[in-house]
C-alpha cells in the first residue's frame, strides 16, 4: 500500500481555529476564529472546546457622578448620583462626585404683594393671603401690585355685649345701643347684667321723691322730701305739743294742757271768786304737778 499526504480540509479539535487543512499527514490548524461581535460592552474570547465566548464587560462611563454604570447596545452608562436630602426648600446636584444642596426659598416669591411666601422643607413653596384682618367691620380685597386694602362696612354684628341692641358695624368696630333699663324711679340705681341682658335695680338707702317718702320722727315733727336732692328734711311743727310742759305761757290766770289727740296747746284759764282771790293768791298753789303754780287753791270755776 501506498499512502501520499494530501491537503485535504480537516479539523483540529481546537474550536478556535478555522479552515484546517492536511499537511504532512497532519491535520494543521488553520487561521484563528475571529470572536469580536463589534460590541464594546463584551468581553470576546475563545474556548477550544466550545470556541467564542461573549461576556458582558463592566465600564466605566468617566462621570463620578453616576453610579453601577453597566454597558448597553454598546453604550457604557450610570445611574446618577442620588443627592436628593429630602428638601423641597434646596436644589440637590452633584459637581466633581459630590452631592450639593442649595437653598431654593427664593423661588417661592410669587410676585403677590399680598402674600407671605416662605419654604416649607415638606410641602415646598407655600403663598399664605394675609389679607384676612379678622375684622368682620371690614372688607378686604388684594391689589397684587400694590398689597392688602380695607374698607369699613355696616353690616349687621354683635359686639358680644348682651346689654346693647341692633349691634352694627360702624368705622370699623362693631356696637349697638344701650338697653333701656332705666324704671322712671329716682330712688333706684339701674343697670344691666352683661351676660345675660336683663335689666337690674338697687334701691337708694334714705331716698325720697315724694313727702310721703319720709318718715316724721315725733308728733311734732315735720318730714318733707327735697326733691332737688331727693333727701328727707325734718322740721319742727310751730305751736305743736306732746306734753302739758311744752305749753307754759307764763299767764297765770291760765291752765296749760296739751291736747294730746291733736297736739295742740289748750289754755283753760280760770278765775276764783272776788272774796277769795287775795286770800288764794297767797296760799294756793298748782293743782297740777307739771303745771306752773297758780295764784289761787279753791273755788276756781271754769
Amino acid at each position: 500500500c501506498v499512502n501520499v499526504n494530501n491537503t485535504a480540509s480537516c479539523d483540529d479539535g481546537d474550536a478556535c481555529t478555522d479552515s484546517d487543512v492536511c499537511d504532512a499527514g497532519l491535520c494543521s490548524a488553520g487561521s484563528g476564529l475571529d470572536c469580536d461581535d463589534d460590541d464594546a460592552c463584551t468581553d470576546d474570547s475563545c474556548d477550544p472546546a466550545i470556541g467564542c465566548v461573549h461576556v458582558a464587560a463592566a465600564c466605566d462611563d468617566g462621570d463620578i457622578c453616576t453610579d453601577n454604570d453597566t454597558c448597553a447596545s454598546g453604550i457604557c452608562a450610570g445611574t446618577p448620583k442620588n443627592c436628593d436630602d429630602g428638601d423641597a426648600c434646596t436644589s440637590d446636584s452633584c459637581a466633581a462626585g459630590a452631592c450639593l444642596n442649595v437653598d431654593n426659598s427664593a423661588t417661592c416669591d410669587d410676585d403677590n404683594a399680598c402674600t407671605t411666601d416662605s419654604c416649607d422643607p415638606v410641602a415646598g413653596c407655600v403663598n399664605v393671603d394675609n389679607c384676612d384682618d379678622g375684622n368682620l367691620c371690614t372688607d378686604d380685597w388684594c391689589d397684587p401690585a400694590t398689597g392688602c386694602n380695607y374698607a369699613d362696612n355696616s353690616a349687621s354684628c354683635d359686639d358680644g355685649d348682651a346689654c346693647t341692641e341692633g349691634d352694627l358695624c360702624g368705622d370699623g368696630q362693631c356696637g349697638g345701643a344701650a338697653i333701656d333699663c332705666d324704671d322712671d324711679d329716682v330712688c333706684t340705681l339701674d343697670g344691666c347684667d352683661a351676660s345675660t341682658g336683663e335689666c337690674t335695680t338697687e334701691t337708694i338707702e334714705e331716698c325720697c321723691a315724694l313727702d310721703e317718702d319720709c318718715d316724721a320722727t315725733g308728733a311734732c315733727i315735720e318730714a318733707t322730701c327735697d326733691t332737688a336732692k331727693n333727701e328727707c328734711t325734718t322740721t319742727p311743727i310751730a305751736g305743736c305739743c306732746t306734753a302739758d310742759a311744752d305749753c307754759l305761757d307764763d299767764d297765770e290766770a291760765t291752765e296749760d294742757l296739751c291736747d294730746l289727740a291733736i297736739n295742740k296747746r289748750a289754755s283753760i284759764r280760770v278765775t276764783a271768786p272776788v272774796p277769795y282771790r287775795l286770800t288764794a293768791y297767797q296760799l294756793a298753789s298748782s293743782t297740777r304737778s307739771n303745771a306752773k303754780p297758780k295764784p289761787w287753791l279753791t273755788h276756781l270755776t271754769l
